[in-house]
């Protein structure tokens, strides 16, 4: 939760705009606002996973820091992804599945995939396959010895039909921005400038 003091430096962070007579969050904008933040988490999650073919220029390739550095740039991707469909708090918007995808009901699985990934595997602690932790044990007449094993894998067989449902997410998103805007300059009768 962010604190008054973020809030105060926001306001200072805008004052630029306020002397030059802009509103900021002015109420008939309060949807394109929302659906822009959904946006922001769109392109995080389409970085996240453009960044995930290129771990070996941070990392060695194949080494367990390598592996970490994919799973976390997953994580990242999956979760800004589903913020997009999760409840909504204050000055958010949350997708409706139904709408996203009654015309291209093709990408409904993979987006089933990645909801599952972040419900039961990154948000929380199931077993989902990706992570395995194992003990081998060895035993003789005196003594027992062991080996600690973790291993996990990652889905990079399935990333590029992310990308693809990602791309999609963010041109309905863009569409919906559009026809917000449109919306505002038929109501006021104004054109409306970037």
């Amino acid at each position: 939760m962010a604190n008054n003091h973020f809030f105060e430096e926001l306001d200072n962070h805008f004052e630029f705009l306020k002397n030059e007579g802009f509103t900021i969050d002015d109420q008939r904008f309060e949807k394109v606002r929302g659906l822009n933040t959904i946006l922001m988490h769109m392109n995080d999650a389409q970085l996240s996973l453009r960044l995930l073919s290129k771990t070996s220029v941070y990392e060695e390739l194949g080494t367990i820091e390598e592996l970490l550095l994919q799973q976390s740039l997953l994580r990242n991707g999956i979760m800004n992804y589903t913020k997009c469909f999760s409840e909504a708090g204050k000055n958010r918007t949350k997708l409706n599945v139904k709408d996203i995808f009654k015309d291209n009901s093709n990408f409904l699985s993979t987006h089933e995939t990645v909801m599952n990934l972040r419900n039961k595997y990154f948000a929380h602690s199931e077993d989902f396959g990706i992570d395995q932790s194992h003990m081998a044990t060895k035993e003789s007449l005196e003594k027992i010895s062991y080996k600690i094993l973790y291993t996990f894998k990652m889905p990079i067989n399935e990333v590029d039909s992310f990308i693809e449902l990602f791309k999609f997410l963010e041109l309905k998103i863009s569409s919906k921005i559009a026809k917000c805007l449109a919306r505002i300059e038929s109501e006021t009768g104004k054109e409306l400038s970037f």
